[in-house]
């Protein structure tokens, strides 16, 4: 299996959702995810599967569920995944601060459903098939932006997702 990335939705933020990086990689650990390492405290899993990478996103949605008393979506890509998704970005000029990947756990809104974004601006919008990209010019605190299904969905900037390459591409666990 190759090194791959969990993406935890609320986890540490707004003062729900609770869970100690420590605590998360040991629930990862219990889990059979080998050579588990956290990136900052808002739930970013760099992992080896053991098997199916579906299997282990969901078995990890369900004990963090369990653990922090609430639904929490987990959406997981593989190193190769997150190298596309990173280089596909069509905002290249934009800060890194201000461009946001939107992660559903297996499918994102179709590209037509961009039309029922509310509390658009100024904000731009890409949507693939698995994520969707989202240049806040203004910065994200600054937006009333609201995307379809996005309660599903988890965001990272893309400063985080360069990070979390650099820390899943340091190899497999042997």
């Amino acid at each position: 299996m190759t090194r791959s990335v969990a993406l935890l939705r609320g986890i540490n933020v707004g003062g729900s959702g609770r869970l100690p990086m420590a605590d998360l990689r040991s629930i990862c650990e219990a889990l059979g995810l080998r050579g588990v390492e956290t990136y900052i405290q808002s739930g970013n899993v760099v992992f080896e599967p053991p098997d199916s990478l579906d299997a282990a996103r969901d078995a990890l949605a369900a004990a963090v569920s369990a653990r922090v008393g609430k639904p929490v979506p987990v959406a997981t890509r593989t190193v190769e995944e997150l190298e596309s998704i990173a280089a596909a970005s069509p905002f290249g000029t934009a800060p890194a601060d201000r461009v946001i990947v939107w992660f559903w756990p297996n499918s994102a809104p179709a590209a037509t459903r961009v039309v029922e974004a509310r509390g658009r601006r100024d904000e731009e919008i890409w949507a693939g098939a698995r994520e969707w990209h989202v240049h806040y010019p203004q910065g994200q605190g600054q937006t009333k932006l609201r995307l379809p299904d996005e309660a599903a969905a988890t965001g990272r900037n893309l400063k985080t997702v360069a990070a979390l390459l650099e820390l899943a591409r340091r190899g497999s666990v042997k």
